[in-house]
């Protein structure tokens, strides 16, 4: 299978260890000498260095780990062939040798198909469609024999749904594009009423954005399934995969499911629970398949071409008092893009709230400074509206009157400006430039593509990922300062400058948890941050037994993936019951070694972290990338 090796995903656990016992016996039951052994596989070209072998006397062990250095570089199959050969005069152990190929092939084709990430995007009045749609119930699978869903097909597949995860949190919303952007199938319900739907809209777009993305060596370019409920919702999917400009040669396929002004009913029609299942079927052979060879590039875009050059940022807070209506969540936002900024050394300065009444020589535009307004509009208003006042307060702090329009404010007016919805919605119109541009980015990547600007190349500089439990998840909308003070509080510890670590950020709901955790892999710092939220109040022994059920969750996952070696930090996030843990760690008693405290305060109305663990992280941080960096193999 093209682009997919043995090493690229590890057999099921218990399979692996049946057939790799069955196989030490049976080389047991050949030889009795280990040089033996390696004579035999050395003839045929596999040759195992013996530094890598177990040397001791026990050629049990031996053997054992000479599997496993067999089994690593990918030659099982043909270790099977070069034993056979050997026994061929022993009937048993020859027979034994060639089951074993025989399952190891079964399995290896089975269990190494390309993962799927499948998204699907819905809005609540299709949430029963879609959950028949993707896996029926077994009353409904009695009735129609040839209907089992479209995840069975895709299998083996990971399943993300945006409406449960949005209906968790509107935190998600920035995470929830992220996984479209690097999903392999998107799959939106669309009906009448989602068109009026902000996020499903911002959605879509997202995942029509995503089909140029870049993809591993040999791996198919995305898909886009798009579910069309009515004759309204295919109006408007065609209307926006026209607007989206060229795409990729086949990636999105439009499946009607109506019939005249009704919708398809999955339980009452054979014909469309076996339309599902062709659908599924027709993804999972296509991911199978061989990738073409042709490279595809995007369409070009002219905004970096056209864009007038910069040498600064500035962000810009308010000219002059808050405004609900525009502004209300400017602020940590802007923070947050500040120090992204500066962690990838991207030159800029802040003029915080009332710029506008503070005078500023007209040769500060010398600098060609970039312009970044936040904005969040509760009654969306245009982006060109927004730049008209924009430039007449920018008219002001440079000695112009408010509305001048003449030949003195074309320094300011051919100024390149970024209008930014930190919280969504998706602009529409979107403006691409090349004065003025709309985005709704997350910080971290906003400060890669102002970097852009500049001619800074600060992409693949993420050396580490802060994964954090989203204290908000327990519909705490009310609360988002929680939030903000743990994932900043994690990203300040994790954020170093020797050994230099810049690291991204992630929130994830406590369903995610053991998707967060198989993750693990890899040289890059992972950060596993869980909240105590979940903990019983003023109890130590209940908030103690939650970290150790994450532990043992994470040691597993470590184990089934061959992951054990990963650089991993354990974070204990101390929200509800940090009182009851005033040191750097937990008591050696406690049996959760593994893992660094931070407690979150609550102290004079706001939250705090303990600057005390702050520093602790910082040298934990520091520790486990300069050994990495010592020994990147390890």
């Amino acid at each position: 299978m093209k682009g997919i090796s043995v090493m690229a995903r590890a057999l099921p656990e218990e399979m692996d260890g049946v057939l790799r016992r069955r196989l030490r016996e049976a080389i047991l039951a050949l030889f009795d000498r280990f040089d033996d052994v390696q004579d035999a596989l050395a003839e045929q070209g596999i040759d195992i260095p013996v530094s890598k072998v177990d040397d001791g006397p026990n050629l049990e062990a031996r053997v054992k780990s000479l599997l496993k250095v067999c089994y690593q570089k990918g030659v099982i199959e043909q270790v099977c062939d070069i034993m056979a050969q050997t026994a061929k005069d022993m009937a048993p152990v020859y027979k034994e040798f060639i089951e074993v190929k025989k399952e190891y092939l079964r399995w290896q084709d089975e269990y190494l198909k390309l993962r799927l990430t499948v998204v699907v995007s819905s809005i609540g009045t299709d949430e029963q469609f879609k959950r028949n749609f993707l896996a029926p119930d077994q009353h409904l699978r009695k009735s129609l024999p040839d209907n089992d869903g479209f995840i069975d097909p895709l299998e083996p597949c990971d399943l993300i749904d945006t409406y449960v995860r949005f209906r968790e949190s509107r935190a998600n919303a920035r995470s929830i594009l992220r996984d479209i952007k690097q999903a392999h199938v998107f799959a939106a319900f669309v009906s009448g009423r989602s068109v009026e739907d902000e996020q499903l809209v911002a959605e879509f777009e997202c995942g029509l954005k995503s089909l140029w993305r870049a993809v591993p060596s040999g791996e198919q370019r995305p898909r886009i399934i798009a579910i069309a409920l009515d004759e309204k919702s295919r109006d408007w999917i065609t209307k926006k995969i026209a607007e989206a400009g060229p795409l990729p040669p086949n990636s999105i396929t439009i499946e009607d499911f109506f019939e005249g002004n009704r919708r398809k009913s999955i339980v009452g029609s054979t014909g469309a629970g076996k339309q599902i299942v062709d659908l599924a079927k027709s993804l999972r052979q296509y991911f199978d398949g061989p990738a073409p060879d042709e490279e595809l590039s995007p369409p070009p875009t002219l905004p970096n071409l056209e864009l007038p050059s910069s040498d600064t940022i500035v962000l810009l807070g308010e000219p002059k008092r808050a405004r609900p209506e525009i502004t209300s969540c400017a602020c940590p936002a802007m923070d947050e893009l500040a120090d992204e900024l500066t962690v990838n050394g991207i030159p800029h300065e802040a003029w915080g709230d009332g710029w506008r009444e503070t005078p500023r020589d007209l040769d500060f535009l010398n600098q060609r400074p970039l312009f970044v307004r936040a904005v969040n509009d509760s009654k969306p208003l245009k982006p060109l509206d927004l730049l008209t006042r924009l430039s007449s307060e920018l008219n002001v702090t440079f000695g112009f009157d408010f509305d001048e329009e003449g030949d003195g404010v074309q320094a300011i007016a051919t100024r390149p400006k970024v209008l930014w919805r930190p919280n969504g919605p998706a602009w529409d119109p979107q403006e691409t430039g090349p004065l003025l541009f709309s985005r709704n980015d997350h910080p971290s990547e906003l400060a890669q593509w102002l970097g852009g600007q500049l001619g800074i190349d600060v992409t693949g500089k993420n050396n580490a990922i802060v994964c954090y439990e989203d204290p908000v998840d327990k519909g705490d909308f009310e609360n988002p300062v929680r939030r903000v003070v743990v994932e900043q509080s994690l990203r300040d510890a994790i954020a170093l400058k020797e050994p230099p670590v810049r690291p991204d950020s992630l929130p994830f709901g406590y369903q995610q948890l053991q998707e967060i955790i198989d993750s693990i892999r890899g040289n890059r710092l992972t950060v596993i941050a869980a909240h105590d939220m979940r903990s019983v109040p003023g109890s130590g022994e209940d908030t103690l037994q939650r970290y150790r059920d994450i532990d043992r969750r994470i040691d597993e996952s470590l184990a089934r993936n061959r992951a054990e070696d990963a650089p991993l930090m354990r974070v204990a996030v101390l929200l509800r019951n940090w009182q009851l843990f005033p040191a750097l760690e937990f008591s050696r008693n406690s049996r959760v070694s593994k893992w660094q405290l931070l407690r979150i305060k609550y102290e004079d109305g706001k939250f705090v972290a303990d600057s005390a663990n702050m520093d602790r992280l910082r040298e934990h941080a520091a520790e486990i990338v300069t050994r990495r960096s010592e020994h990147p193999t390890q």
